[in-house]
């Protein structure tokens, strides 16, 4: 015996597929079995796209959880009865049987991909769903979920942008501590005795999880020089870059020029990290990507010498050192996420050494559509209703 109207009829939703691809159209078919004759308002599909961000407050006799909604994408389809904005919702009424509704959405081109990234004081994630909904008039409805997935693309045009140039960081001129003080600021250091870092990426973005291949070949730095770029050759400096078919692999070029007057260089630590920014609570946390410590091939930088070191770069997913899900470069309402290259000298306290935010890009895959917004994207902060 059924004591529940919601309870006279089975939803479950059907797709081809679990995974939303921004600027296409989603479809699927909601099936309606209905045991006993079934009194109703409407029938309804909703896809909704929500970030969840919480902190975790104490109390004097524990803790709880403070949550921060806030909604990308939500679009209402009714496919059966009285909308939600008429202003008389009549009933309808379903005999015993079998009944399927097809439905399809317009997933929009700007929608964050989906991620999760929780600790136990604080996290962010960002989640896609599909439910079906039974409106029953005074009593409880009847639902169906399905939940889906959107993946972290770049556009392939974008891609094939990167791949076709070299990109030229700041160079750095790390003033040098005249002393081994502790002091603020730096104020000990000499204006005349610096250590110079040139950098060059090729190239600026990296895919962890590619379905394609790329082209094979080699790109050249630019012959071109202002007061910001590289001027000059030495020792290869200016040597094309190799390009690998699979586009999670690149080359960090590195130049080191030693302008002190009586220091030595001999080490030097290249730090690639993937920095996470949670809004809420205001914590920033940091997943190393790539470390490497080298001393020169040749011996130690006196003054005015200098040296030529290539860095190989290789990101996956297990790369990542992340306790949830892929993250690529990306900016939401609760979230960042960026890359972060860093270069010093272990044995030199020194002030402007480089430190260059997104000097590499991470994408999770290729959108060969190229419909998708190029890295980095800020996604909308306020919510514009339903589609």
């Amino acid at each position: 015996m059924v004591f529940l109207e919601k309870d006279k009829a089975s939803l479950s939703l059907q797709c081809e597929t679990d995974t939303l691809t921004p600027g296409t159209v989603f479809s699927g078919v909601l099936i309606v079995d209905v045991h006993e004759k079934l009194r109703f308002t409407a029938l309804r599909v909703r896809l909704r796209g929500r970030e969840e961000s919480y902190v975790r407050r104490r109390r004097k006799h524990g803790s709880h959880r403070v949550y921060r909604f806030f909604t990308h994408l939500e679009q209402l389809i009714t496919l059966f009865g009285s909308s939600k904005e008429a202003a008389s919702r009549s009933e309808a009424q379903l005999e015993p049987g079998t009944y399927s509704y097809p439905f399809s959405f317009n997933v929009p081109m700007h929608i964050p991909p989906s991620f999760v990234e929780e600790r136990f004081e604080y996290g962010c994630s960002m989640h896609y769903s599909l439910k079906a909904i039974l409106d029953i008039r005074n009593g409880f409805d009847g639902s169906a979920s399905l939940f889906l997935t959107v993946s972290p693309l770049a556009p392939v045009g974008q891609l094939q942008a990167e791949r076709q140039a070299v990109k030229v960081l700041p160079v750095s001129d790390a003033a040098i501590a005249k002393c081994g003080c502790e002091c603020s600021g730096f104020c000990c250091t000499d204006a005349e005795s610096y250590i110079r870092t040139e950098t060059m990426v090729a190239p600026g973005m990296l895919v962890m999880a590619p379905q394609v291949c790329m082209p094979e070949g080699t790109v050249a730095p630019p012959l071109s020089s202002n007061d910001n770029a590289l001027s000059g050759d030495s020792m290869g400096w200016m040597r094309p870059f190799p390009l690998a078919s699979d586009p999670n692999s690149g080359t960090i070029r590195v130049r080191i020029t030693n302008h002190t007057k009586d220091k030595v260089v001999s080490r030097c630590l290249l730090t690639l990290s993937q920095r996470y920014v949670f809004v809420q609570r205001g914590a920033k946390e940091t997943h190393e990507l790539k470390r490497c410590e080298w001393t020169f091939p040749n011996g130690p930088l006196g003054a005015n010498q200098s040296a030529i070191v290539e860095v190989p770069l290789r990101v996956t997913p297990d790369t990542v050192s992340s306790q949830g899900s892929l993250i690529p470069t990306l900016s939401t309402k609760y979230f960042h996420s960026y890359t972060l290259l860093k270069i010093t000298f272990p044995e030199h306290k020194a002030d402007g050494t480089v430190r260059v935010d997104n000097a590499i890009l991470l994408a999770g895959g290729i959108d060969l559509t190229n419909r998708c917004p190029p890295l980095p994207h800020v996604y909308e902060t306020t919510f514009t209703g339903s589609n």
